[in-house]
């Protein structure tokens, strides 16, 4: 009885769908706040090294999420008036936080289409993550973990041990993509296979060598 089991849950094992695990800056979408903080200087008329210094560190992500009232204190603050348009300014601004790495959607969109559980692992700030959140760059990913509410981060062997237990599979069913080899080669001790993401065509490539997803439809 004990072998038949066994032999069950291996069986089970060795068919199921592979788990795909992305990192997201890099591989998913770049954060850069200078563009935004440029166009927020140009609108409030408050020179770009005092907007640098009142939004620095978390307090970016925190202010993008508040109210007209915190931005009239802003600017009064700096004794300038608040542009008229500035909270329909203000959505744009959210929107260009994040340039998203070309081909990478398209990927995801693809395995999802087929039926494989996507998941995201990141190394990142409470305020940064929330902010993704909110803005919907998480929503593809099921489950999200973050090291910031992990308790630990990429390359440590805890955030693997805790991504294998969470997906509740074997390492080896897990694919893992990022874009720092020190986290890659980190996942492959872990017993995860691993890609080293440089565009999302060689990440294609890549998949479709594992026989993850079929060859583009323009391949010879």
């Amino acid at each position: 009885m004990r072998a038949l089991v066994f032999f069950l849950l291996f069986t089970i094992s060795a068919f199921a769908k592979e788990v795909i695990v992305f990192d997201f800056g890099g591989v998913v979408g770049k954060v850069n706040r200078k563009p935004v903080l440029q166009r927020m200087s140009h609108a409030l008329d408050i020179p770009y090294a005092q907007v640098k210094k009142a939004l620095a560190g978390d307090h970016f992500y925190e202010a993008l999420e508040q109210g007209q009232s915190y931005w009239q204190q802003f600017a009064a603050s700096h004794g300038r008036p608040l542009p008229q348009s500035w909270m329909t300014d203000l959505d744009s601004y959210r929107a260009h936080v994040v340039t998203r790495v070309p081909g990478t959607a398209e990927v995801i969109h693809k395995l999802k289409a087929d039926g494989y559980q996507v998941a995201l692992l990141s190394n990142t700030k409470q305020d940064r993550a929330n902010f993704l959140r909110a803005q919907g760059y998480y929503a593809p990913f099921d489950p999200v973990l973050v090291s910031c509410e992990m308790g630990t981060k990429k390359p440590l062997a805890p955030a693997f041990k805790q991504l294998i237990n969470r997906l509740d599979t074997q390492p080896d069913n897990i694919i893992f993509i990022d874009n720092k080899r020190t986290n890659v080669h980190a996942a492959k001790r872990a017993g995860i296979q691993a890609i080293h993401f440089t565009s999302a065509e060689t990440l294609q490539h890549a998949l479709t060598q594992k026989k993850i997803l079929s060859p583009p439809s323009n391949s010879p």
